[in-house]
């Protein structure tokens, strides 16, 4: 009994009601050329925590943004969602189960950037008037920083309150001075990283994104599990070993 009810958490969109919401259309039959996002799509919509949280008539609304995304567009196949639902969801993902869809200002933050738009908002939520439009508070905020630059004390502020969040996301901080050429910076840079991750992090084994196998293997296992026969167990031992690598974040 407890083996079926564990089984169940992985066939949660073969039952009711989700049998009849959950498309499940093998809609890559047949194709040649396959998008990595789109087998980690299909792969992360039919997890059991997706699954759980559908089910809940009240979900709690502190759901690492990845799980978040997946449950709000994942009734729907990878060929049913629009470009702007396939970036929302990519950007959401980031880095999952050994894919990595962020983009370079995820990747790699200038803190001195985004201090000055800390600066920016600073600026203009002290000059915001009433019935004001973004455009006109933006303005206003443009023609005060020009006749008042930042002064030190709005640097240090916004770039210690910059770092700290960069630190709290673990982030690794470098100071680089600026005069550098290109060809000794990359090389310094990629020194001090190594440097950094090798002291500072513990060594996680990196996992090998098989992303080719995820798709068929969906389609073995839920072919099988809406058969007569039923789901052997090496092939559900499979199927479940893919799902639980999965780890929303």
């Amino acid at each position: 009994m407890k083996s079926q009810t564990h089984r169940e958490r992985y066939t949660w969109h073969l039952r009711p009601p989700f049998n009849v919401q959950f498309d499940r259309t093998q809609w890559w039959q047949g194709k040649t050329e396959l998008d990595q996002a789109a087998a980690l799509y299909e792969l992360a919509r039919r997890h059991p925590s997706v699954g759980q949280r559908l089910a809940e008539t009240a979900p709690a609304n502190n759901a690492p943004p990845s799980l978040h995304w997946t449950c709000l567009l994942g009734l729907n196949s990878w060929e049913k969602l629009d470009y702007q639902d396939r970036e929302n969801w990519k950007a959401s993902v980031g880095k999952l189960k050994g894919l990595d869809f962020r983009d370079e200002g995820e990747q790699c933050r200038s803190l001195r950037v985004l201090a000055n738009w800390k600066i920016i908002d600073q600026r203009k939520e002290l000059l915001k008037k009433d019935g004001a439009t973004f455009t006109e508070t933006s303005l206003l905020a443009r023609q005060d920083l020009a006749k008042n630059p930042p002064t030190d004390k709005e640097w240090e502020q916004a770039i210690s309150q910059r770092a700290i969040e960069a630190h709290r996301e673990g982030y690794i901080l470098l100071a680089v001075v600026p005069d550098l050429s290109e060809k000794i910076a990359a090389k310094i840079l990629v020194k001090k990283y190594e440097e950094h991750r090798s002291f500072y992090l513990v060594s996680e084994p990196k996992q090998r994104a098989r992303w080719e196998e995820w798709l068929p293997l969906i389609s073995e296992f839920e072919n099988a599990a809406t058969s007569k026969s039923g789901v052997k167990s090496q092939l559900f031992a499979r199927y479940r070993r893919m799902a639980d690598s999965i780890h929303f974040q």
